[in-house]
């Protein structure tokens, strides 16, 4: 079983394999273990891994541009009202 740890999202993946596909068992602090496949390949396999560490890592860039906004106060958009 080989193990990739990714420490900036707190999600460790196992690449499990079997007779003929492979597995792969993704563990966060926040869930409960998850077993992802069958993948043809170890390759398959290490492809989706990489997808989900770079979707995990636009979401938590685009949660903290939303925390940044939040921040910053309200935008008002528009034309200023009459006086």
């Amino acid at each position: 079983m080989l193990q990739a740890n990714y420490l900036d999202t707190e999600t460790a993946y196992w690449l499990i394999p079997a007779e003929d596909a492979f597995s792969v068992e993704v563990v966060t602090l926040w869930e409960d273990p998850t077993t992802v496949g069958p993948f043809a390949t170890a390759a398959d396999a290490k492809v989706w891994i990489a997808e989900q560490r770079r979707e995990v890592q636009s979401e938590g860039e685009l949660s903290r541009y939303f925390q940044a906004a939040a921040e910053a106060g309200p935008v008002r958009q528009g034309r200023a009202a009459p006086d």
